[in-house]
């Protein structure tokens, strides 16, 4: 036979009906960016469209990309501060992996990036995330009837941000950047109770 593909589409929205604003007392709710990842309240309206699609190498190979674009509508963030209207950047996110998997080992490898458009306040350029790579892989084999072996490892890594600079008003990029790149290894092994 010939090789397999898999497509796949997706499409999905937030349709702010309630209230998007908090004003006086009511920020209180409002968390620490460093403690929490969602430290504002209030969202525009958001579409996002995503494509998928696997293909099959050979019977043991398969190949997936993927591909998401979110756009992010203005709002208002405070509703102490009626004028001031929060555009955050849209967001792009690509990603390719590979998997290979027989009777005796089975391993994958992948690839992400995300990437965000800048962020605005008031039509003015406020705010840009770094872009982030991001890579995996993780493995497993046999080493006996009993006994297996399994890893992983994940690197990932985040370009500079760029601020606002308060007196040119330009997009500065961050001179303490904070935006630290990570890795993470993990190895085990598994017995067989039976």
């Amino acid at each position: 036979g010939g090789r397999r593909a898999t497509r796949a589409g997706n499409a999905d929205g937030n349709f702010p009906t309630g209230q998007e604003s908090l004003t006086a007392t009511e920020k209180n709710a409002v968390f620490d960016g460093f403690l929490v990842d969602q430290d504002r309240f209030g969202q525009g309206l958001n579409i996002g469209l995503g494509l998928s699609s696997t293909l099959a190498l050979n019977e043991q190979t398969l190949l997936g990309f993927g591909l998401s674009y979110n756009t992010r509508g203005k709002y208002a963030p405070d509703g102490d501060a009626p004028d001031l209207e929060l555009e955050p950047g849209d967001q792009l996110v690509a990603s390719v992996q590979v998997l290979q998997s027989s009777r005796l080992y089975q391993w994958n490898a992948g690839y992400r990036l995300i990437h965000e458009d800048v962020t605005r306040v008031n039509g003015g350029d406020f705010y840009e995330r770094g872009t982030s790579h991001e890579l995996s892989f993780a493995g497993a084999y046999p080493l006996n009837d009993l006994w297996s072996v399994h890893g992983s490892m994940h690197y990932a890594t985040r370009g500079s941000d760029k601020l606002r600079d308060a007196v040119t008003g330009q997009l500065q990029t961050a001179r303490q950047d904070d935006n630290g790149d990570s890795t993470y290894l993990l190895l085990g092994f598994t017995r067989k109770l039976s």
